[in-house]
């Protein structure tokens, strides 16, 4: 399985003032294979991705995650094509400005949050990165709103692993308060992920 490291690095750099998306909250709990039953269109191939998620999860865990729970952090980190990859295509339609588009997601977004609700919170540095020079985009005081879902990692050599070595990179140091770490259930347990939740809300410090 190929890996390219874009969960880390697909940053978004405008600033939109968008209603909040937590409708999939009080959404009824499925199982991973329901959940992505309105995603076929989207994302090919899903059904062996779903298979091959919940063969590989970590299950049973010391976090009590159900074998879907745990499956559907999984199937997030999973690399596929670029037409069918959960965290890609999810994310696109976490920044977009057509709420609705996001209501296919519900069944899936559900079911990760409550895996993810399971999990600790993480407070300490994490890193995330893009390539390019973003510094004048952001001023100190500012708050901003990440709608999509942030992968980060405790190591700056993770992130620096699937940055160029052009001097254009820009390296964000993110004081987290409310973080979920995922290691132990992705496919790539020595990145140290943590993830941050759609529309987590920073301060440039």
């Amino acid at each position: 399985m190929s890996h390219s490291g874009d969960r880390f690095t697909d940053i978004e750099l405008e600033n939109k003032r968008l209603p909040a998306c937590c409708g999939y909250v009080t959404w009824k709990l499925l199982s991973l294979a329901d959940a992505m039953k309105e995603l076929q269109g989207l994302l090919e191939e899903i059904n062996y991705f779903v298979k091959e998620a919940k063969k590989h999860c970590s299950y049973p865990n010391v976090h009590n995650l159900t074998k879907d729970e745990s499956a559907s952090i999984y199937i997030y980190t999973m690399e596929m094509s670029d037409d069918s990859c959960v965290y890609c295509i999810l994310n696109q339609t976490l920044r977009a400005e057509d709420r609705s588009k996001v209501r296919p997601w519900f069944g899936y977004l559900k079911l990760l949050h409550s895996a993810t609700s399971k999990l600790p919170k993480f407070k300490g540095n994490i890193w995330r990165g893009i390539d390019k020079d973003v510094t004048k985009s952001f001023k100190k005081g500012q708050k901003i709103t990440w709608w999509s879902i942030s992968s980060c990692s405790t190591s700056i050599d993770v992130i620096s692993s699937f940055l160029s070595k052009s001097s254009s990179s820009t390296l964000f140091n993110i004081e987290c308060l409310n973080g979920k770490s995922i290691s132990s259930y992705t496919c790539y347990p020595n990145e140290n992920e943590v993830i941050l939740m759609p529309g987590t809300v920073f301060e440039v410090i």
